[in-house]
């Protein structure tokens, strides 16, 4: 304040010009205190909303009485294929259609059917615990456009070096030289990952942004990890791949011709029907007529905090976000900045079951009339089931949706 106060008398004594610089330093001045107490203002309000939510998820499931009835009364999260399941494949009709729906819209941000988790059937004679088992060809059919591209390049690049012949398994394609190994692309959630045989420490801390997966077996002869999103990482990953074919002295040849119309979508009934998707259930358990089927792991619960969710992990397939149109619309990415709505407003505001997507928030007055994008992050404690359809959400808010009986679609 005194400094303040100074800086007033001594722009009284001086001339017009540097009275106003004076003024200008001094506005300044005041522009970043004012900005520094509302900082320190968030921050004490996000502590508090931290410390309540670390309470709420305490007094829930705290005590080991209290644990052992709420397991006894969650009800595990099926599996809408479930009901009539027969061998063929007609019995993923469910599945079946989203699917289908899914391609109209270039099959990006695609959730299969089978990854959503609805409440168990009603009348069921038994649940059964399993997972769907994708190949590295069935993810490929199922990625997105992007993704197909990707691979595409990469491959072409990869089978462009003589001899180099490429054998695909269940988990991933391998590029190989006689017995030497060249290259592995695998395909992680919607991620194409590239793994090559070279030394992962002189890559992880670089550009590069490589991750070291020697400790897992599989990866141990190609321990480097590149992570492909971009096409700035499909220019890395050429790089990569061009010093691990010198370390190998192999020769260019002529460049593949791989597009991404060579891996065209497929329904997940077909590829469920080729094989190139199984099921596996827990203990080996044939899924008969009138089962219900739920994601091994994965049981619903009453209430969940954003605190607690931080802990938990769930399978791939359940973060995986089905895109939803309208009228045949497809999605697009919208740019710009997105509207923040919070977990706990929407439970807050919405009753169990409802749907809730942009015009509902908007109505409910949470968002302003005029935004056009928004995203959903984790606050406070949700719960109910809630079928929320936003553009974006973070991982922990899909957590929270999810283990309440929820579902997440991409608008």
């Amino acid at each position: 304040m005194e400094g303040i106060i100074g800086t007033s008398l001594l722009a009284a004594s001086l001339s017009d010009g540097a009275q106003y610089l004076c003024t200008a330093v001094l506005v300044i001045i005041c522009v970043l205190i004012v900005a520094n107490i509302s900082v320190t203002i968030r921050q004490k309000y996000r502590r508090r909303n931290e410390m309540a939510d670390t309470s709420a998820a305490v007094e829930h499931y705290g005590a080991a009485d209290q644990t052992a009835s709420l397991q006894g009364s969650r009800e595990p999260v099926a599996d809408p294929s479930a009901g009539i399941f027969a061998a063929q494949a007609a019995a993923m009709a469910a599945g079946e259609e989203l699917a289908a729906a899914s391609a109209e819209q270039g099959a990006a941000g695609r959730l299969l059917a089978d990854s959503l988790l609805p409440f168990p059937l009603a009348g069921t004679s038994r649940i059964v615990y399993g997972n769907y088992d994708r190949s590295f060809l069935a993810r490929l059919l199922l990625a997105a456009g992007t993704v197909k591209a990707y691979y595409a390049e990469l491959a072409n690049d990869l089978l462009g070096y003589k001899n180099v012949r490429c054998r695909i398994s269940w988990a991933c394609a391998s590029f190989v030289c006689g017995r030497r190994i060249l290259a592995k692309i695998a395909i992680k959630g919607k991620t194409l990952c590239l793994h090559l045989p070279l030394d992962p420490a002189a890559y992880v801390h670089t550009k590069y942004g490589a991750i070291d997966v020697s400790e897992v077996k599989k990866y141990a002869a190609v321990p480097t990890r590149l992570k492909v999103r971009s096409p700035r990482g499909v220019k890395y990953a050429r790089q990569l791949i061009s010093l691990a074919a010198k370390e190998r002295s192999l020769v260019r040849g002529e460049t593949g011709c791989l597009t991404a119309a060579d891996f065209p979508y497929e329904p997940f009934a077909s590829l469920f029907a080729r094989g190139l998707i199984k099921l596996r259930t827990k203990g080996g358990v044939p899924l008969e007529d009138g089962d219900t089927l739920a994601w091994a792991g994965i049981e619903r619960r009453e209430r969940v905090s954003a605190a607690e969710v931080r802990q938990i992990a769930l399978p791939e397939q359940t973060m995986r976000l089905e895109t939803v149109s309208s009228s045949g619309h497809t999605r697009r990415a919208r740019s710009g900045k997105k509207c923040i709505v919070n977990i706990d407003t929407l439970s807050a505001h919405f009753s169990a079951g409802d749907t809730v997507d942009i015009a509902a928030m908007k109505e409910k007055g949470l968002i302003s009339r005029k935004e056009k994008a928004v995203k959903v992050l984790a606050r406070g404690v949700i719960g109910k089931p809630l079928t929320v359809i936003a553009d974006d959400f973070s991982a922990d808010a899909v957590k929270m949706i999810v283990l309440t009986g929820g579902k997440v679609f991409l608008s």
